[in-house]
């Protein structure tokens, strides 16, 4: 980002501050290869100072673009991606909503703790989460001594999210009932 695209990117931010659209967002950033150490950020000011600016996170390998999620604080919603860090400050930052269509194929996700610490579990379909998340009852944690969280959606990251707030929960609304969207 050049020097008038960040002061632009500044003013923006600052001409809208008071109407933040979900009032304040919280999300995900982390490198295309859904690799390295998942970074949360807690607010629209703390994913601009920590992320947008920096032009990087946490990230162990951050040599290329990024990827990440941005939602309200109360994980409802729509989901909102961006396939870039200048995908994220013209879509996300600047304009703070994105659209999507419901979705009708296969599924995808994340699992975490509750915490959002640890590191970041992806499943590439509803089996590969049955298989390596439900049925073991653990996925790749350091700790996950408590419940569990995540997310499931469509591989192609459009339609709505899905939010469950326990291993128990996702086992139920998700595995058994093996369909997306689901209705929690």
């Amino acid at each position: 980002m050049n020097l008038i695209s960040l002061c632009l990117f500044r003013r923006r931010l600052r001409i809208s501050n008071g109407d933040v659209p979900f009032r304040s967002v919280a999300g995900f950033i982390f490198n295309e290869e859904f690799t390295g150490s998942l970074v949360w950020f807690s607010s629209l000011k703390h994913m601009v100072d920590k992320v947008c600016l920096n032009g990087k996170a946490a990230f162990q390998e951050c040599s290329r673009s990024v990827a990440g999620f941005i939602f309200n604080e109360e994980f409802t919603g729509s989901l909102v991606w961006f396939s870039s860090l200048k995908h994220m400050v013209d879509k996300v930052c600047l304009n703070g909503k994105a659209a999507f269509q419901e979705c009708s194929r296969s599924v995808a996700g994340f699992i975490f703790n509750e915490e959002f610490t640890g590191s970041l579990v992806w499943f590439s379909s509803l089996k590969h989460m049955v298989d390596k998340v439900c049925l073991n009852g653990k996925a790749a944690f350091q700790e996950c001594s408590r419940s569990v969280a995540g997310f499931i959606f469509n591989e192609e990251f459009t339609g709505s999210l899905v939010w469950f707030s326990s291993l128990k929960h996702m086992v139920d609304k998700v595995c058994l009932n093996g369909k997306a969207p689901f209705d929690i």
